[in-house]
C-alpha cells in the first residue's frame, strides 16, 4: 500500500462468503472463475488520507505461477 508492505496477518481475503487472513489463505487452493469477486481488506489501524493511493497485489496461482498487478485510486 503506497509502497509499504502490509503484514500478511493484517490482510483479510473474502471469497464466496468465507473470510480468511492471508496466512490461512496461502495454505488453501481456490478455484476462481471469470466474474468471481474477491474482497481484500487491509487492517491498517487508520483510514486513508485524501488523495491518490497505489495498491500492489502479488499472489501465486497453480496454473500461472506468480501473478501481480497494481492500480491507483483516489480518496476524496
Amino acid at each position: 500500500m503506497d509502497g509499504e508492505e502490509v503484514e500478511p496477518d493484517k490482510i483479510i481475503i473474502e471469497f464466496k462468503g468465507e473470510k480468511l487472513r492471508a496466512p490461512e489463505a496461502a495454505n488453501r487452493a481456490f478455484y476462481v472463475a471469470v466474474g468471481d469477486e474477491i474482497t481484500i481488506t487491509l487492517e491498517l489501524g487508520k483510514g486513508l488520507s485524501p488523495g491518490e493511493h497505489r495498491i500492489d497485489i502479488e499472489f501465486t496461482t497453480q496454473e500461472l505461477g506468480p501473478v501481480g498487478f497494481d492500480f491507483t485510486d483516489t480518496v476524496k
